[in-house]
């Protein structure tokens, strides 16, 4: 990316809710950009049903990108138990190695939507600077 551009793009998680509370992140959070108000303010499809997260607009974006083919992991809160349970020395290696593939898997559904929300033409009317 051109210098001084921000190189790590977030999709609606750049407010007060999410203010970096350690220094040493500081560097990191700078280089972030939302894509979140460009998309509300540059882009709708009927199929977001009024939502503009980002499960409703990447399958409007891509369709092949949608989150509902992702199985047990596809959502958020969902990636956040199976890491716990991944993390939790009970579980059984088996259950740890599909987990970890399922949150591979989500992991990899979300960078690929920023990627692809980021280089849809109707986002790109804002020029990051």
């Amino acid at each position: 990316m051109r210098r001084g551009c921000p190189n790590c793009f977030c999709y609606g998680h750049l407010n007060d809710r999410h203010r970096v509370r350690r220094p040493a992140l500081h560097v990191i959070a700078a280089r972030l950009f939302d894509l979140h108000p460009i998309a509300r303010s540059h882009y709708y499809h009927p199929a977001q049903n009024g939502s503009w997260s980002i499960k409703a607009v990447l399958p409007t974006i891509a369709p092949d990108l949608d989150y509902a083919n992702l199985g047990n992991v596809a959502d958020g809160r969902a990636a956040q138990l199976a890491y716990l349970e991944v993390a939790h020395r009970d579980t059984a290696e088996e259950r740890r190695d599909a987990l970890a593939e399922a949150l591979r898997a989500y992991c990899r559904r979300d960078t690929e939507g920023m990627l692809r929300t980021r280089s849809t033409s109707c986002l790109r009317l804002i020029k990051l600077h």
